[in-house]
């Protein structure tokens, strides 16, 4: 018995797309700001680094991950309900995994990776089968009156991830001065979070529709428990996310592009911290307590792309030393203690005694400098299912 994914009481929280909206005018001002008023800079360390959509592996690309990471699984959790024609099951499934490759793909910079094996043909294969899901999708649903308004979000957000693309495309040719350059940097990246922001738009008039709720009161934080089958999609998930990190290497990674092994830790801590959104009597200490716990799994997720000590630095020159937040241990210990001192409220003493030791194992196994494994990603993706597997699923 799968629960629904919850909706918001009248009054209890602002509506989901006036707080998006605000997120993303923030980060592309974070963004004009960084290249027009504090000057550009391709350093890792630059005051506006942390915020910046145009660099990789922080809190602004975290949230764009975010925001394609949302209408996936809510796309996903259409498709897998009870009584869904098994046409419109194909439809929603395949429309969610595009755009969770998507959001894989924001995180990773995978098409950047393909793009240097191959150049723009490679890309074609990926860009073809995507195409054909939303083609497919946007189809079928006008052929369903009621669905004509969610068709023509979804088509616009396709044509404007097509516009970015093309973009991109006259980047890479050099076709922009280098005040042009800056400036299409910034459209471009507006255009890609207008795009996420239809598609969220798009699955909420679906719950809306499926949940015979108002769209003010629709949650775009979907509850994971929502998804029948979810558990074993997500141990699945594990051992790809366990393989991609042993076999990854180095050099690969380090290229200064997105790490793809982030998207599975970054995912599974934000979809704890979505389950005890949706259920306030999870802890003792009443609903500030549990939407406390919600926020600290959500910056866990962000944490995995963005580490925090990093962040201190960029904005606080001095105040932590830089061999410290950049120290492998104190990272995943930082990571480790939240959630084994939740799984202490939660779980038998006994079951957190055994996750500790295991745990504990796993970190003498992966000390840094192991080659081929990137041992902070592998550690933190087991942590997160353990989290998942004991806070959300354990009855």
């Amino acid at each position: 018995m799968t629960e629904r994914p919850g909706y918001l009481r009248p009054g209890a929280a602002l509506p989901w797309w006036t707080w998006v909206l605000a997120v993303h005018a923030f980060f592309v001002w974070a963004l004009y700001v960084g290249i027009f008023e504090a000057g550009w800079s391709g350093s890792s360390r630059g005051q506006f680094t942390p915020l910046s959509l145009a660099h990789e592996n922080n809190i602004a690309v975290w949230w764009s991950g975010v925001c394609l990471l949302i209408p996936g699984l809510m796309f996903f959790s259409l498709g897998l309900r009870d009584g869904v024609a098994m046409r419109d099951r194909v439809m929603w499934v395949s429309l969610a995994l595009v755009i969770l490759g998507l959001s894989l793909d924001e995180v990773g910079s995978l098409h950047e990776r393909v793009d240097i094996i191959g150049g723009w043909w490679a890309l074609l294969p990926f860009g073809v089968v995507g195409s054909a899901a939303f083609a497919y999708g946007v189809a079928r649903m006008l052929r369903a009156p009621g669905r004509r308004p969610t068709a023509m979000l979804v088509l616009a957000s396709l044509l404007l991830f097509f516009l970015v693309a093309g973009l991109e495309r006259l980047e890479s040719l050099r076709f922009f001065q280098a005040d042009m350059a800056r400036s299409r940097l910034v459209i471009e990246e507006a255009i890609e979070l207008l795009a996420e922001f239809l598609l969220i738009f798009a699955a909420a008039l679906e719950f809306r529709k499926a949940d015979g709720i108002g769209f003010n009161r629709v949650s775009i934080a979907v509850a994971p428990r929502s998804i029948p089958w979810f558990d074993v999609l997500l141990f699945v998930a594990l051992i790809g996310h366990v393989v991609a990190a042993m076999l990854l290497a180095p050099d690969v990674r380090n290229s200064g592009r997105g790490n793809p092994e982030i998207w599975y830790p970054m995912s599974v801590f934000l979809l704890v911290g979505f389950h005890f959104a949706h259920h306030p009597s999870s802890f003792a200490g009443g609903r500030w307590a549990v939407r406390t716990v919600a926020v600290i799994f959500v910056v866990l997720s962000a944490a995995q792309m963005q580490n925090i000590g990093e962040y201190v630095v960029a904005w606080w020159p001095g105040v932590i030393d830089e061999s410290f937040y950049g120290n492998w241990h104190v990272r995943a210990l930082l990571t480790a203690l939240p959630v084994m001192l939740m799984l202490a409220l939660r779980v038998p003493w006994r079951t957190t005694v055994a996750l500790a030791l295991a745990l504990l194992a796993l970190l003498v196994l992966l000390h840094p400098g192991r080659m081929h494994f990137e041992s902070y990603y592998l550690f933190s993706g087991v942590l997160a299912f353990a989290a998942y597997r004991f806070l959300v699923t354990a009855r």
